[in-house]
């Protein structure tokens, strides 16, 4: 973090910020504080928001402040006495100092910072329902979904036989072949950057208000389609194929509507306009539909679940932790994992700053999608570093603690807000309970 040189001024100009101006220094020394941090935040944004963010909920939620903590606050941002004068004592006047310092900072600064940051996370990020994404995509994606075929449908059953979908067979052997295939190509780095590509541009429709965010087209076709996931070869057979098993496949998981993902169709150009390749996405991949979930009333622990949101990451994860080229979509595959262990489990990074994920708990993840457990270190250290495409997609903030790396940062504010309002949920439905409790008692006195 750059260091900026911090002089605050009290009102009096007293050296000693003797004990009867306390008050009135600590008041002028809160307005001041405030904007001269603003100038030195407006310097370097995001270097401590996070440092200054736990400091300020320690200080002032719970009204107590370490020396070592206000010590090393201060150090960081440069604070100098000034007119407080040479003789203040940073051990001595540092934890008042510090105390008024960073509630200034804390309540000026960093909480309507981060409250700002929330609401744009919250409104403004692409995501889709944890139902669709641990219940349709990741069994096909990780490779663990079969196909049971009969002479009138084929079934699409998860690794335990547990049924997700049925497939409508148009045209037979042939459009059962086609989403064989597809059901494979889905977990490759053009299925999922498919998926990432049509719920970012239903969600931009849908912020801009648009009454057609579920329509989905790209200018030029197929060549559109693969300028915009950069799918590099003339081939547009492996698109199509991916494109029909959207379409084919109709998943009846719980808590979501049956529907497929998506249905397709394609216009050919003229000389008057181009080729067009539209997609009408299902009712799942639809923003809003968690909100049209939430409706219905159903509240079970499966229906809330369901209606959790997982983020789609505006950039992508670094591949760099395996060799061969076929296996990045696994890669892929494990970040929507790892994801989704970050929804599951997001009070954690409010309680501790990240979610624990153990040694075992990698392995597990990894064989699930696929991987040699032989490559969890090297994919965890390329998580880490980030490549030259890709930034770093995790922060080890302690042994076996994991949150999302700097770069994403409104996707870690999108699921640690999740986290947030579930123990608000609990808390508030503790306090109900203790008041019906309460209620009881009274009534039987």
């Amino acid at each position: 973090m750059a260091v900026a040189r911090v002089v605050v001024l009290a009102d009096d100009g007293d050296a000693a910020w003797p004990e009867a101006h306390r008050e009135e220094a600590a008041a002028v020394l809160a307005r001041d504080a405030t904007d001269v941090v603003s100038r030195w935040l407006a310097e370097d944004v995001g270097a401590d928001l996070d440092t200054l963010s736990n400091a300020g909920t320690r200080g002032v939620t719970n009204g107590a402040f370490k020396t070592t903590d206000v010590v090393a606050l201060i150090a960081s941002v440069g604070v100098v006495g000034g007119a407080l004068g040479e003789n203040c004592d940073i051990n001595r006047d540092g934890v008042d100092l510090g105390r008024v310092l960073v509630a200034a900072l804390w309540i000026g600064r960093v909480r309507p910072r981060l409250k700002e940051r929330r609401d744009r996370a919250r409104q403004s990020l692409p995501a889709l329902p944890r139902g669709v994404v641990a219940d349709r995509l990741l069994p096909v994606m990780c490779g663990t979904a079969t196909l049971d075929e009969s002479d009138a449908a084929a079934l699409l059953r998860d690794g335990e036989g547990a049924l997700l979908a049925e497939v409508t067979l148009v045209d037979g052997a042939v459009a059962l072949a086609a989403v064989r295939r597809g059901l494979e190509l889905l977990g490759t780095v053009p299925g999922h950057r498919l998926v990432r590509e049509l719920a970012r541009r239903s969600h931009d429709a849908f912020e801009k208000g648009d009454l057609d965010a579920r329509r989905v087209s790209f200018v030029g076709g197929w060549s559109g389609l693969a300028d915009a996931i950069r799918y590099s070869t003339n081939d547009y057979g492996p698109l199509r194929q991916i494109a029909d098993t959207g379409q084919y496949v109709r998943f009846v998981t719980p808590s979501i509507s049956s529907s497929p993902l998506w249905h397709w169709s394609f216009r050919r150009g003229s000389r008057r306009r181009s080729a067009e390749l539209a997609f009408i996405l299902g009712d799942p991949l639809v923003p809003g539909y968690v909100l049209e979930l939430k409706a219905t009333k159903k509240n079970g622990v499966g229906d809330r679940q369901a209606r959790r949101l997982v983020p789609e990451l505006r950039f992508e994860p670094p591949v760099g932790g395996v060799s061969r080229a076929r296996e990045h979509g696994k890669i892929w595959t494990l970040h929507r994992l790892l994801l989704l262990e970050f929804v599951d489990h997001a009070e954690q990074f409010v309680t501790q700053g990240g979610v624990r994920i153990t040694a075992a708990r990698w392995d597990e993840l990894v064989a699930r999608a696929g991987l040699p457990s032989g490559a969890v270190a090297n994919i965890i250290a390329s998580w880490k570093a980030g490549d030259d495409v890709a930034p770093p997609l995790i922060v080890e903030v302690e042994p076996a603690r994991f949150r999302l790396g700097v770069e994403h940062d409104l996707e870690q504010v999108f699921i640690e807000e999740s986290g947030r309002r579930r123990l608000e949920g609990r808390a508030s439905g503790r306090a109900a309970a203790r008041r019906r409790a309460e209620r009881r008692r009274g009534g039987r006195r």
